[in-house]
């Protein structure tokens, strides 16, 4: 909810494992790709932004 607001997007999951993930992160200047991919590096997950939403998916294989 605080991404959502903070960079004015709607952030979904695409399936209920997805739903579990923790992503959590102190952010201050990174747009919005800085701020997931800084993420990623923390928890393995896919996004992809599309028309200002923002949809998270489990990345399946974390080596890729």
């Amino acid at each position: 909810q605080k991404m959502e607001r903070w960079y004015q997007v709607r952030i979904r999951f695409k399936d209920k494992i997805s739903e579990q993930l923790s992503l959590t992160g102190s952010l201050e200047k990174e747009n919005l790709t800085e701020a997931l991919d800084a993420l990623r590096q923390l928890t393995p997950f896919n996004y992809q932004i599309d028309s200002g939403v923002v949809t998270i998916s489990k990345k399946l294989n974390p080596i890729n």
